[in-house]
């Protein structure tokens, strides 16, 4: 693997987790948390995929599909822990103190 791989790869994790948390932890709002992940994880993908491909578009085009495919699943696990925490009533928000009644 080239450094840009490594650099690009890298920055990809440090994405997903990012948007992970930002969605647990209520640090935006959901749906620009999600824009800015599905939009970074594309990008960080295509330069992930451009030194590994035969042609730029076969980089584009499975950078696009990989990068929003990885994004859309943790934007979904984020999702469904997070309203399970609101159901619960567990929320740093609603109770910043996170004492139970």
């Amino acid at each position: 693997m080239g450094a840009l791989e490594i650099i690009a790869f890298g920055l990809f994790a440090i994405n997903l987790i990012g948007m992970y948390m930002g969605i647990r932890r209520e640090l935006a709002p959901v749906g620009v948390t999600a824009a800015v992940g599905i939009v970074v994880s594309v990008i960080t993908m295509i330069l992930f995929m451009i030194p590994r491909a035969e042609m730029t578009l076969q980089a584009v085009l499975f950078g696009i599909i990989t990068g929003a495919l990885m994004a859309v699943i943790t934007l979904g696990t984020a999702l469904y822990f997070h309203q399970k925490e609101r159901k619960d009533g567990l929320t740093t928000r609603d109770n910043p103190h996170n004492i139970q009644s």
